[in-house]
């Protein structure tokens, strides 16, 4: 089986049960590549990745609260990040949140770094370190007293494992052990992380290839089963592709360059045994659809 003809068999499920979430408070811009929904002082919130249509590096990240159902509506006494694609985990009793901080020299796109931020509130962060240059998608899941680290050096991913958040700093995650998450052919990365009752990691990530068909870049949700001590990755497969998720009118540079595109923000467990999965679509909106859990099988959730 290849990722095309895996693509092909989840697109021919049809859309899933799922909703185009809306945020208030972005006028003109699109929101999209969020983290998922998280409660702080009983309230539900989502940080947001905010730019005008057509722009490059010309991100924010903003957070919102829950005012409706699948509505948003942003905080405005709360921190700007200079962040795309944010993600938040607790971990020790603090908020760590981490994004994508590009860099622009004389109007010119460089490069691009991970910027790490924690705190006890999500509205007021503090920058404590930064990532390689050129590495983004780095997550991180609680491991009992110790932190599990995903990164992904060119297209690759890797894991580590550090004592604590502060540890983290470019020397450790370049030097992170390389997993065979990604075949010959696929770009990919992991986009959030659980640690599972029988103590294996349960992944959500995205994969992108070129269609063979047109050329255009593809990017696929897949979850996978990691064994953090065995380095072992199992249980691959394509959780969802844009054809799941609800239509929508929203499309970056308005081309339909990135009409195939799910970047996953990841997975919230429901009451019913099932999870919503949320995704950034076509680098322009954010939705979610509801599925099976892929974990079922390996007990519930630690983190």
């Amino acid at each position: 089986m290849t990722l095309h003809s895996d693509r092909q068999s989840a697109d021919a499920a049809g859309v899933r049960p799922g909703k185009i979430l809306t945020f208030i408070g972005a006028k003109g811009m699109d929101v999209y590549n969020c983290s998922v929904p998280f409660q702080q002082d009983g309230k539900w919130f989502i940080l947001g990745r905010v730019e005008p249509r057509g722009a490059m590096a010309q991100s924010w990240t903003f957070l919102f609260e829950r005012t409706a159902p699948d509505t948003y509506t942003r905080v405005l006494d709360s921190y700007t990040y200079p962040l795309e694609d944010p993600y938040i985990k607790w971990i020790d009793g603090q908020w760590i949140v981490g994004g994508t901080n590009t860099v622009v020299v004389r109007g010119v796109w460089q490069s691009f770094r991970t910027y790490f931020y924690h705190g006890t509130s999500a509205s007021d962060l503090r920058h404590f370190s930064s990532g390689p240059d050129g590495m983004k998608d780095i997550r991180l899941v609680p491991l009992g007293d110790k932190i599990g680290v995903f990164t992904r050096p060119s297209g690759k991913v890797g894991f580590t494992i550090v004592n604590n958040f502060l540890d983290l700093d470019p020397e450790q995650l370049v030097n992170a052990q390389e997993i065979p998450f990604v075949r010959e052919g696929e770009y990919g990365g992991i986009n959030d992380a659980h640690l599972l009752e029988d103590g294996k990691i349960g992944v959500i990530g995205h994969k992108a290839y070129d269609r063979p068909d047109d050329g255009h870049r593809t990017y696929l949700v897949t979850s996978a089963v990691f064994d953090p001590d065995t380095r072992v990755v199992s249980e691959q497969q394509v959780l969802a592709t844009r054809a799941n998720f609800p239509p929508a009118d929203a499309m970056k540079f308005d081309t339909n360059q990135m009409y195939d595109v799910v970047f996953p923000s990841g997975i919230v467990p429901r009451e019913d045994g099932k999870v919503d999965l949320y995704g950034g679509l076509c680098d322009a909106c954010e939705g979610y659809i509801t599925i099976d859990n892929p974990f079922a099988a390996h007990g519930g959730f630690c983190n």
